[in-house]
């Protein structure tokens, strides 16, 4: 995979910023951009680099905006924006654009999506071909918009690893992504339009004891093509 899936609900902070240029990134986790730090940056870098790693970098909607507006055909593959104040006004802004970019992994962990953000979001998602990896832990999504998600995962093709881990979707929420995954399962074969789907991490969403038994019975029938962090352990089933 691209990238390891991990969540951060911007509990932790680094005691000095990291700032890195590469040939294959550019890293600058912890620094805090801005909007004008983030049209510097649009400035004076070229978007050849594989890896955009602007975790921590006080970005907001408008520095996602500024971002936005030179993605589309640059070379960025990894694009993380974990812990930018992100509202779904940003991901809106976002989405928009990210059908049209080299995008495989997507990591938006701590901001705050919630429901709406995840809407839009997921009206591009079928259209990002690339990409592979999406993490939105720790947004503030509900039952209601996880339903967005459930729905259109049947048309995300390439995605190999989901982490909605920490977000309060209820047990009407777990229990439309469990059907979800169980629909994409459903062949056994391996010929569902989105078999490429590896990984899954739910941890602390609401999951309840029914649901975990049928994602446990799912995982065991996948042998071992489905793994899914966040199962409920027996004692607790029982």
């Amino acid at each position: 995979m691209g990238a390891e899936m991990s969540f951060d609900c911007g509990m932790t902070r680094k005691a000095n910023p990291i700032t890195q240029k590469g040939l294959l990134g550019t890293q600058l986790e912890f620094t805090p951009l801005g909007v004008a730090g983030a049209k510097h940056l649009v400035a004076s870098a070229p978007f050849d680099m594989k890896e955009l790693r602007l975790r921590h970098s006080s970005l907001g909607d408008a520095g996602i905006a500024v971002l936005a507006a030179v993605l589309p055909g640059s070379s960025v593959e990894v694009l993380d924006l974990r812990g930018n104040d992100i509202s779904p006004t940003g991901v809106k802004t976002l989405a928009a654009v990210l059908p049209k970019t080299n995008v495989t992994v997507l990591l938006l962990s701590g901001n705050s999506i919630c429901d709406d953000g995840l809407q839009s979001l997921c009206q591009a998602l079928p259209n990002i071909s690339r990409l592979e990896v999406l993490d939105v832990s720790c947004n503030h999504i509900s039952g209601t918009g996880i339903r967005h998600l459930a729905h259109c995962l049947a048309k995300c093709r390439s995605l190999k690893e989901l982490c909605i881990a920490h977000n309060d979707l209820g047990q009407a929420g777990s229990s439309s992504v469990v059907r979800a995954l169980q629909a994409l399962g459903g062949s056994g074969s391996g010929s569902s339009s989105t078999a490429s789907l590896a990984k899954v991490d739910i941890r602390n969403v609401g999951l309840a004891p029914p649901d975990s038994v049928q994602l446990e019975n799912l995982v065991r029938s996948s042998r071992g093509r489905l793994r899914v962090l966040g199962l409920l352990p027996s004692s607790v089933i029982h």
